[in-house]
């Protein structure tokens, strides 16, 4: 199964990624503070790390993360709430950012077919390259 960990103290948010994410069979961990999610990134492998840019320290989390062995090949996410620098965001090595208010439905067309759950049995790599291949594809 694969498994996502969600940097996230947002309630509703938590909520809405969390159905949209288990729909596609994915499970998600939640930690609601920067450390705790570091600390469990260092001690686990992840294939999807998503965090909100209102949590501190949620774009250093995500910059850290593609240095971790067990995190290096994961899709990065963040939930960004206003004006975030996209430029700086994907420097810091976020793969794709999904704009707050989050719904229900913008989540589901954003990790429409294939789902995650059929795209399993891939390899990490491709899997972020038909992320960002839809997410293209979204903005053009």
């Amino acid at each position: 199964m694969l498994v996502a960990l969600l940097l996230c103290s947002e309630e509703t948010i938590i909520r809405t990624v969390t159905r949209v994410f288990k729909d596609l069979g994915v499970e998600v961990e939640i930690c609601a503070e920067h450390q705790a999610a570091a600390r469990k990134l260092e001690a686990k492998k992840f294939d999807a790390i998503v965090a909100d840019d209102e949590i501190d320290g949620a774009t250093v989390l995500l910059e850290a993360a593609r240095e971790l062995p067990t995190c290096r090949k994961s899709v990065r996410i963040i939930l960004a709430g206003g004006p975030t620098a996209v430029g700086a965001a994907f420097q810091g090595g976020t793969q794709i950012v999904l704009y707050k208010p989050l719904s229900l439905e913008r989540v589901r067309q954003h990790h429409a077919s294939p789902s995650l759950r059929q795209i399993a049995h891939v390899q990490r790599t491709h899997l972020l390259q038909l992320l960002l291949e839809r997410s293209s594809r979204k903005q053009g």
